[in-house]
């Protein structure tokens, strides 16, 4: 499981940055997927977090899977 990171700005909440290695644990243990996972999804999306959501099939500004919600 990954470790929470300190908070992120405001533009790095809306596009995912697989490249920096702090916003790449943020976005993973965000969205709860593992990081495969995730650089699939910004490789065929892009980089929105909004569009990598849908990709996931969460809904917008869902905080990660929907079993978080459970």
């Amino acid at each position: 499981m990954h470790e929470p990171t300190h908070a992120v700005g405001a533009a790095a909440t809306t596009s995912i940055d697989v490249t920096q290695r702090q916003a790449l644990e943020y976005w993973l243990d965000t969205l709860g997927v593992d990081e495969y996972r995730l650089r699939s999804a910004v490789a065929e999306v892009g980089t929105s977090a909004q569009d990598v959501r849908c990709h996931l099939g969460m809904p917008d500004g869902a905080p990660g899977l929907l079993t978080h919600w459970l």
